[in-house]
C-alpha cells in the first residue's frame, strides 16, 4: 500500500506547484487595457481657437450642361434642289464658306444657283437634306454650332433667386474637377409656374477641358451673414442640444456650455447664442473631455 501511495503523492504535489506558478497569486488582478494616449499624441495640446466675428457668403450650388453659345440654322433661300452640299456632321466650317447651293430648276427658266454661306465659324451639328433633294424656301438644311464659347441654363428656387447678383463672376467645377470661370448673365423675370423655379443663364468662354454637353456644378455666393462661425467638429450634440467646450480664461480648465447654432456654411456652423468674440474653444473633440479638466499645456488648477 505505501509503495503505491508514494508515486501518487509526488504526482499530486508536482501538479499543484505547476498550477500555482501558471496562475500566480490569487489577489493579482487581470491587466486592464491602457487608456493613455498614443506616443504620437502624448503631450500634444488640444486644438484651441479664439472666437471671432466675421462675414461669410452663403453658397448656392446649381448645375447644368454646356450648350454652344451660338446655334444657327442655315435654310434654303428659295425653292429648288440642294446642290454642292460640301460638309457633313462634325466638320469645321469657317465664316463665309459656302455650305450648299439651291438650284432653281423651273420649267422654261434658267436661274443661277443660290449659295448659302456660313454666317459663323463653327461645327456642323446637323444636315437635314441630301444632295439633289427638293426643298422649299425656308426649309432647314445645315445647322452650325459656334466654337467661341458656351452657355448654360440652370434652375433656382424662388427662395434664392433674388439673393443672387446678376452680372457676377462665378466658378464652376467639371466632373473631373476642372475649374472654370464664367459669368451669370441673366435671371428670368418670372418663374416656371408649374415648378416655381427661376432660370439662370450663364456664359463660359471656350477653354481647355470644356465641350458641348459637359456637366458643370456652379458655386453662387448669395446673401452675406455676419457672426461667429466654428468648425462643425467643435460642436458636441447631446439629447437634441448643442454644446461647445470652452477654455476658462482664468483657470485654464474646460467648461462645457450650451450654444445655439444657425446655418451651416461649408464645414462651419454659425453660433447665434452662447459664444462671445474673444472666448477660446476646442475645435476638435476626443470624446474624453471633462468639466474642470485642465487644458494640456496651459497649467490649470
Amino acid at each position: 500500500m505505501g509503495m503505491h501511495r508514494g508515486p501518487r503523492l509526488i504526482f499530486l504535489v508536482l501538479t499543484s506547484l505547476f498550477l500555482f506558478a501558471a496562475c500566480g497569486p490569487e489577489d493579482t488582478p487581470p491587466a486592464e487595457e491602457s487608456r493613455e494616449p498614443s506616443a504620437a499624441n502624448r503631450g500634444r495640446p488640444p486644438a484651441v481657437a479664439t472666437a471671432e466675428s466675421e462675414t461669410r457668403s452663403r453658397i448656392i450650388q446649381v448645375g447644368g450642361r454646356l450648350e454652344p453659345e451660338r446655334r444657327l440654322v442655315h435654310s434654303a433661300g428659295s425653292d429648288g434642289l440642294v446642290q454642292d452640299l460640301a460638309y457633313k456632321v462634325g466638320d469645321r466650317v469657317g465664316a463665309g464658306e459656302v455650305l450648299f447651293t439651291v438650284d432653281r430648276n423651273e420649267a422654261g427658266q434658267n436661274f443661277k444657283p443660290v449659295p448659302e454661306l456660313a454666317r459663323i465659324e463653327g461645327i456642323v451639328s446637323a444636315v437635314a437634306r441630301d444632295p439633289g433633294e427638293e426643298v422649299r424656301e425656308g426649309d432647314p438644311v445645315v445647322t452650325l454650332i459656334g466654337i467661341g464659347g458656351y452657355r448654360l441654363e440652370a434652375k433656382v428656387s424662388d427662395k434664392d433667386a433674388f439673393s443672387i447678383r446678376v452680372g457676377q463672376a462665378v466658378e464652376a467645377h467639371g466632373v473631373e474637377g476642372t475649374l472654370v470661370r464664367g459669368l451669370l448673365e441673366s435671371r428670368s423675370p418670372e418663374p416656371d409656374y408649374d415648378t416655381g423655379l427661376f432660370s439662370l443663364r450663364f456664359r463660359f468662354p471656350a477653354a481647355e477641358g470644356l465641350f458641348v454637353g459637359a456637366f458643370l456644378l456652379i458655386d453662387l455666393p448669395a446673401e452675406t451673414v455676419e457672426g461667429i462661425f466654428v468648425p462643425a467638429t467643435a460642436v458636441d450634440r447631446r439629447y437634441g442640444k448643442s454644446y461647445l467646450w470652452l477654455v476658462d480664461s482664468n483657470e485654464q480648465v474646460l467648461v462645457r456650455r450650451e450654444v445655439t447654432t444657425g446655418d451651416a456654411m461649408g464645414d462651419s456652423l454659425l453660433i447665434t447664442a452662447g459664444l462671445e468674440a474673444g472666448e477660446e474653444y476646442l475645435t476638435t473633440l476626443s470624446g474624453r473631455e471633462r468639466e474642470g479638466a485642465p487644458v494640456a499645456g496651459r497649467g490649470g488648477r
